[in-house]
């Protein structure tokens, strides 16, 4: 059933965007989850570019969140099947970046525009023993690689704060 969900969840999505920026919200960008099973899903391309056309949306502002271990698998299927969603404009984030075993060779190849921090490593600013090191060192990655870092789970200003200081382009709450 996972596959007929994400389509669901992808149209919903695309309407909903639809819908927001009808309301006065131009530049907003919808990120949407999508599992491993969807993305190497043989109907999966077809299945998001009519969802773009049937919903009218800007492909720029649609954004396709998949983990490590999806970009990680089989290496060659997943950087042919990212260069075919980049060449539609949609955008591509890496979520709950620095939790899998990501090979960061194969990572530079990637062509995707965010890594997203995941909460845990957020969490750990609160920390005085740990302090954010390893959402430190994803924010420096990311600007090396000039790909937008967005940090997951802020819950509180002094988290904001900080990562704020490191160079943290966007943030989310949990």
């Amino acid at each position: 059933m996972i596959v007929a969900i994400g389509d669901w969840v992808l149209r919903v999505a695309c309407h909903e965007l639809v819908r927001l920026q009808a309301l006065g919200l131009p530049d907003l960008r919808m990120s949407v989850n999508v599992s491993q099973i969807q993305f190497r899903h043989p109907e999966f391309l077809e299945k998001l570019r009519l969802a773009i056309v049937e919903t009218g949306i800007n492909p720029t502002c649609l954004e396709l969140e998949i983990t490590e271990s999806v970009a990680m698998d089989d290496p060659d299927v997943m950087l042919e099947t990212l260069h075919k969603i980049r060449k539609m404009d949609i955008s591509i984030a890496i979520d709950d970046f620095g939790t899998g075993y990501s090979s960061l060779s194969h990572l530079r190849q990637l062509p995707i525009d965010r890594l997203k921090i995941d909460r845990a490593f957020v969490t750990e600013l609160n920390s005085a023993i740990l302090g954010g090191h390893i959402a430190s060192m994803v924010i420096e990655l990311g600007r090396k690689l000039n790909l937008t870092v967005i940090a997951e789970g802020i819950e509180d200003e002094g988290q904001a704060t900080t990562l704020k200081s490191m160079g943290c382009h966007e943030g989310q709450g949990y």
